[in-house]
């Protein structure tokens, strides 16, 4: 067992642990972290495990990643962060993952589309015939990116634009500037030769079949109104054709949270002023093209103070 140190890695040596660890990837966050630049628990034996931490607590960042079995793998880290007198708690976990050192918190949900059974045809998806044909109207033009078609100045034009109109302090946890580097694959819409909109994506494995989650969603703020949705129209049908099995678009927080959930009254000032992001908003875009959601969770230490341990997710996701 060790800890490796990704932010010292040279893109190559992320990109062998990327092949190593792609092979057994089953949940749509697990290869996040190495962009991020998390620390990774590796077992050799039973997988690897992404986390950050302060002086007092252990932040896993969403799903162990599995070789064997995940409890074996828990233990093991849950132990080695016991010695060095620390509690482990962690943030976006799916409904399956249990272990008896923690306790779950509902903490929203994820679209998720299914593309196999996605179509263009009926009601449901009008939104996504009205970006395509004006998206084709108005000479936006769907280019996956390569290091040839997609500069890294280009790149960091279109994020640096998107920052400036975002209020708020930055979520840093789960989230870091697009790295072309080191993202699977990136996708953009060009208007005028200029990049539009932008997102980048992961794989992971479900039933056997290749499945991506949704990384960086950029629309330039001066950027044609519909570029983000032709964008996606366009990545959902790339997709459907290269047969993936589905999409997820990230998370939705506190939906489907209830009003006295204990996580969602320590959140208050977050859910009413919806700060630092427009989650409403960002929930009610994702619903053009989904209509599927499914749980996430926060998972914490019953052995060690809720506040104290939320205190250290904020700390970790902000500061």
């Amino acid at each position: 067992m060790r800890v490796l140190e990704i932010e010292h890695f040279s893109a190559q040596q992320k990109k062998n642990l990327f092949k190593e660890i792609e092979v057994f990837s089953k949940f749509p966050l697990d290869l996040v972290g190495l962009k991020t630049n998390k620390k990774v628990f590796e077992d050799v034996l039973n997988g690897w495990v992404f986390f950050e931490e302060t002086s007092k607590q252990v932040i896993i960042a969403g799903e162990p990643v599995t070789k064997t079995k995940q409890n074996e793998l828990m233990s093991s880290f849950i132990s080695w962060a016991e010695k060095r007198q620390k509690s482990v708690c962690g943030y976006y976990v799916s409904e399956d993952f249990t272990h008896e050192y923690f306790d779950k918190y509902e903490l929203g949900t994820s679209s998720v589309i299914n593309l196999d059974s996605f179509t263009t045809k009926g009601y449901a998806a009008r939104d996504i015939r009205r970006a395509l044909n004006q998206g084709e109207k108005s000479n936006l033009y769907f280019i996956e990116g390569c290091k040839k078609s997609i500069s890294c100045d280009e790149i960091d034009s279109i994020y640096s634009n998107w920052r400036k109109s975002r209020r708020g302090p930055r979520v840093k946890f789960l989230l870091s500037p697009p790295n072309i580097e080191i993202c699977e694959r990136v996708f953009c819409v060009r208007e005028n030769e200029k990049i539009a909109a932008l997102v980048s994506l992961f794989s992971y494995i479900k039933q056997g079949r290749k499945c991506y989650y949704l990384d960086d969603m950029i629309q330039h703020p001066r950027g044609h109104k519909l570029a983000m949705d032709f964008l996606l129209s366009s990545l959902i049908l790339k997709l459907k054709r290269e047969g993936a099995l589905e999409l997820s678009l990230g998370l939705n927080v506190f939906d489907g949270v209830g009003f006295n959930s204990r996580l969602k009254l320590y959140l208050t000032p977050f859910c009413f002023l919806e700060w630092p992001y427009r989650y409403r908003g960002l929930r009610k875009f994702k619903s053009k093209f989904t209509k599927t959601r499914v749980k996430r969770y926060l998972i914490l230490s019953k052995k060690r103070s809720f506040l104290l341990q939320m205190k250290a997710i904020m700390q970790v996701t902000y500061f």
